[in-house]
């Protein structure tokens, strides 16, 4: 399967494969979260 960006797309096909990819996508959010949080304190302050 194909992807917006044009990279081939594989579903998770085990237990395994899936929890890397939700925690991939948490860290992610996290990530985001953090930044975006950090930005916000900065300029309060």
């Amino acid at each position: 399967m194909k992807s917006i960006l044009g990279r081939d797309f594989k579903y998770p096909q085990t237990i395994a494969e899936r929890t890397a990819v939700e925690l991939a996508h948490h860290i992610s959010l996290a990530g985001r979260r953090l930044i975006r949080d950090g930005r916000d304190m900065e300029e309060r302050e």
